[in-house]
């Protein structure tokens, strides 16, 4: 065959794999315009990819020039990955240059295993991926912004412990299969352990793994935001009894119009609401939502509620210790 034909059986190679290719395309890069033999844009497992073809149909072997050209136009373009083709071999300085680098030398007869592979690589690289968004959904579930344990609230502590564990040996063995190291072992959630002898068998078992562990992750995932949605209902409350708490505090203290006793109960009805509601946000919250909610009874005892046994009051104190619940109580409602 001639180099367009050659050029054509290259294409359609990565068609095969469902890739969206183009031959003799111009790709325009930082430094100008490129033409490309074979430009090839695929999609797989999530993954998106740029990769470019230089086909070099030739009787004589390919020398190592073609190769830094081709590194120059992959840079240039901030394409994943070139390939250099050749049915007639490489010069050793070719082979040289290409080490360490996203080049890959090859040929129709080697393309196919060595596409396969890369793919299977790929999606392993995609099942880290998968991984690391379910650790973080589960890590929400219980772990609190401080860092601590949900211990109060998470749906299933055990569960969850115990799927952190799996997804993080998953993780491990996921390395060691990248790097080739197999037999690999797999510890897995609701089933028997497992040996795979090889990445095709890995995917299969990483994909059935994953398929139980995401709907119990987002099931928790559920529960955990049906508490935050309790708790922020409780913050309002619980700002709502402060500020009622203030205003009849004040108008106890300095309107002389009011009945005093009415008033009396009025603040003392305002103080039970605020520690009942604190009650209940104690039992939920966590992390900084609970530390500032200790701050603010800590405050209300210190600074309003002996004020409420003075029989008379001096306005600038009382405004004083005032602004600072108010100060406090705008930090836990920004959470």
């Amino acid at each position: 065959m001639n180099w367009y034909e050659y050029q054509e059986v290259v294409a359609e190679v990565f068609r095969n794999i469902g890739a969206e290719v183009k031959t003799n395309y111009k790709a325009s890069g930082a430094r100008g315009e490129h033409d490309i033999d074979v430009w090839i844009k695929l999609d797989k497992y999530g993954i998106q990819m740029i990769w470019i073809c230089e086909c070099k149909y030739w009787e004589a072997s390919i020398p190592k020039e073609k190769v830094l050209t081709l590194y120059e136009v992959i840079k240039d373009l901030g394409a994943d990955r070139g390939f250099l083709f050749s049915e007639s071999g490489f010069q050793s300085g070719a082979i040289r240059c290409s080490k360490n680098t996203n080049i890959t030398l090859t040929s129709l007869d080697e393309i196919q295993e060595l596409i396969q592979s890369d793919l299977q690589e790929y999606r392993l690289i995609n099942f880290l991926k998968r991984i690391e968004n379910l650790r973080k959904k589960l890590k929400i579930s219980w772990i609190d912004d401080l860092g601590n344990p949900i211990l109060n609230y998470a749906n299933d502590i055990d569960k969850c412990l115990l799927i952190e564990g799996t997804l993080m040996y998953a993780t491990l063995q996921i390395q060691k299969a990248i790097n080739k190291d197999f037999p690999i072992y797999l510890t897995r959630y609701s089933m028997e352990n497992i040996q795979c002898k090889d990445i095709e068998e890995l995917n299969t078992v990483l994909n059935q793994e994953l398929e139980i562990l995401e709907p119990s992750v987002e099931e928790i995932n559920i529960h955990t935001k049906e508490k935050v949605v309790e708790s922020k209902d409780l913050v309002d409350l619980f700002a709502k009894s402060i500020n009622g708490l203030l205003k009849s505090a004040e108008n106890q203290l300095f309107d002389l119009n009011v009945n005093i006793d009415e008033q009396l109960i009025e603040t003392l009805s305002f103080m039970k609401a605020v520690g009942k509601t604190a009650d209940d946000l104690k039992k939920i919250s966590t992390g900084t939502l609970a530390s500032e909610v200790y701050k603010i009874m800590r405050l209300l005892l210190e600074f309003i509620y002996p004020h409420l046994t003075k029989i008379e009051m001096n306005r600038n104190e009382w405004n004083d210790s005032k602004n600072l619940i108010i100060t406090q109580l705008n930090v836990l409602t920004k959470i």
